[in-house]
């Protein structure tokens, strides 16, 4: 039985409560927890976390947004897919301004199971932080390209797969989409051009 604790940024705090209902619903002892601190930041890093997982043995991992960290451990190449997977989240508290501070690196990070690889995020994105992979899915391949507190390509996702873990936004920081939300139909050229103008406009004021 694996049973971790995941800290996205530095302002991740869990109460004793919480570390205490994560072990009576895993079946462990507290001090069987193992940590991941600073996820966002060591997934950029040339020595990101490590995860350990058993084929076939549960895992349960407590934090504060599922969405933002199994997009996170994603994009530093952690598969989950080998063993069931629980999450227990609790209650998060509000972002720190976009991007501020150390500890709170500003990128993208894709939600799999949204994704539709429709590439609008690709083409709309003026700093060459997406690439589309040998499989034709988008990937992000430049995380610190992107420019900090602008989550544009986030709101344009028809999907709602984008993820800027330190957005004070929902759901562009990880919180779930709303249910009743249906995906928006996919942008045309001209559209996506006339936002691109749009953001150029504003970066020259």
């Amino acid at each position: 039985m694996t049973v971790i604790l995941c800290h996205v940024g530095p302002d991740d705090a869990f109460s004793p409560a919480f570390r205490q209902k994560l072990a009576a619903t895993a079946g462990v002892d507290p001090g069987a927890i193992a940590e991941i601190r600073h996820l966002a930041a060591r997934v950029l890093t040339d020595d990101p976390p490590t995860l350990t997982v058993t084929p076939g043995e549960a895992c349960w991992i407590g934090c504060l947004r599922p969405r933002a960290v199994r997009a996170l451990l994603a994009h530093a190449g952690i598969r989950l897919e080998m063993a069931p997977v629980n999450w227990l989240a609790d209650t998060p508290t509000p972002a720190p301004p976009s991007g501020a501070g150390p500890g709170h690196p500003w990128f993208p990070a894709i939600d799999r199971e949204r994704c539709r690889n429709c590439d609008q995020c690709r083409q709309f994105c003026l700093f060459g932080v997406y690439a589309r992979d040998d499989a034709g899915r988008v990937v992000v391949v430049h995380p610190l390209n992107c420019k900090p507190g602008c989550p544009a390509c986030a709101r344009l996702c028809p999907s709602q797969a984008i993820i800027f873990p330190f957005c004070p936004e929902t759901p562009l920081n990880g919180d779930e989409p709303a249910a009743t939300s249906p995906p928006a139909p996919p942008l045309t050229f001209e559209q996506l051009a006339a936002r691109r103008r749009g953001a150029v406009s504003r970066e020259a004021l």
